[in-house]
């Protein structure tokens, strides 16, 4: 895919693609908007809401069309798609300009982004800068709106004219912000792991995540009694906690008292297979759980938690078998790298598991809470922002999709 600039080179000889000329150009409207929005916002009044959040959506609306013919690179040109629907669907709804407003603050940042294009980058101001863009970046589009847009109920189960295009809309913009926000954390992560490098090792990564789960069925426990709730669903909630909770305490310890870290070794294999097991297990069993609230026909549960029972059990056996071959060749796969295609298929029946357990979600709170964790899960596997910790921080984000999923079998 060209870019406009790419094009215009091409056809005419030039060479305006990533120039100085169109840099200044990208600056300096990104920060007459971004200002504007700011200025627009602080003198921002209930009664004049009518006027001024409109012209600053339009403003934006302006701004990002125009960046489109001027920027190359994809994830800026998403952002950019997506903002353009955001503001042509919110125009349409003159009742959520509160709302409106949440969204439009996320463009202060882009006042501090412009500005370290011009500083000193080892200046004091510099730093101060920085501070500010990472501040305003993580407050107004991850805090800010996850809570205004996301958890506000009267938001989430309000009224929307085209259900679709606004979940698209929501969604998206989340998902490209969770994105950047990865990128920021890994590159903060990579300067301060270089203060505590001694403990910042996978020996010690090891250590935290054999226990880390077992904070899962305590706290899906403590909330089943608080609402007094005892079902077989909660059983089934439950028991595959306690599975997976003990086989990642046995994996790990494994790999704590392995120096090869290859997942092939004896002293390994075992104990990785039926982590294996257990993760589809829990898979499996939330997604049971979901089914027979969702669907009516007991037929149609039947046939299609058996179909979603077979899979996970073609899919292990192919796993297990391209394992095996691996094995008596006496070949290695050290833990935490590259993942064959074969290990990437096994996590399909997983994806399709949390899509049935997201849509099946009658709370709409809840399912945004499940969506969130499976953004977060998604990006620290994608993008692996903490380097050597980063599966800790995996156990992390499961704790949270795990107790998401425990309040969405109470509600």
């Amino acid at each position: 895919m060209y870019s406009f600039l790419q094009l215009v080179d091409y056809f005419f000889n030039t060479t305006l693609e990533n120039s100085q000329f169109i840099k200044y150009v990208q600056n300096a409207h990104t920060l007459i908007v971004s200002i504007g929005c700011g200025v627009g916002l602080y003198y921002y009044q209930p009664y004049s809401s009518l006027y001024i959040i409109p012209f600053l959506q339009k403003t934006i609306l302006a701004q990002c069309t125009f960046d489109l013919f001027l920027n190359s690179k994809p994830d800026i040109f998403i952002h950019h798609i997506i903002t353009i629907s955001m503001v042509v669907y919110s125009l349409s709804q003159e009742s959520q300009i509160y709302k409106s407003a949440i969204i439009i603050s996320s463009e202060l940042s882009s006042i501090f982004l412009v500005f370290n294009h011009y500083l000193d980058h080892e200046s004091m101001l510099s730093v101060m800068n920085k501070c500010c863009f990472l501040s305003t970046f993580f407050y107004t589009r991850l805090y800010l709106y996850t809570k205004e847009i996301l958890f506000d109920e009267t938001f989430v189960i309000g009224p929307h004219p085209n259900k679709l295009w606004y979940s698209v809309n929501i969604y998206s913009f989340l998902c490209i912000n969770i994105y950047w926000g990865s990128i920021l954390v890994k590159i903060m992560y990579k300067k301060m792991r270089k203060l505590v490098k001694p403990y910042h090792t996978k020996v010690n990564t090891e250590y935290l995540c054999q226990m880390t789960l077992f904070v899962q069925p305590c706290i899906s426990g403590y909330l089943y009694y608080c609402n007094d709730y005892y079902t077989v669903s909660s059983l089934m909630d439950m028991t595959s906690l306690v599975a997976i909770s003990i086989s990642s305490y046995k994996y790990h310890n494994a790999l704590l008292r392995s120096s090869s870290m290859n997942v092939l070794d004896d002293s390994i294999y075992s104990y990785y297979l039926s982590d294996i097991a257990a993760i589809h297990l829990r898979s499996f069993l939330i997604v049971s759980v979901s089914l027979l609230r969702f669907l009516q026909e007991l037929q149609l549960k039947c046939i299609v938690i058996t179909n979603i029972a077979l899979f996970h059990i073609i899919v292990l056996h192919m796993f297990y078998d391209h394992h095996q071959i691996k094995k008596l060749r006496k070949k290695t796969i050290i833990y935490d790298e590259h993942e064959s295609l074969v290990s990437l298929y096994a996590k399909v029946p997983l994806i399709i598991d949390v899509c049935i357990v997201v849509y099946s979600c009658s709370n709409a709170i809840v399912q945004n809470h499940m969506i969130l964790a499976n953004l977060l899960i998604l990006a620290t596997l994608v993008m692996k922002p903490f380097y050597e910790m980063n599966h800790f921080f995996f156990h992390l984000f499961l704790i949270y999709q795990s107790i998401a999923a425990t309040q969405g079998i109470i509600n």
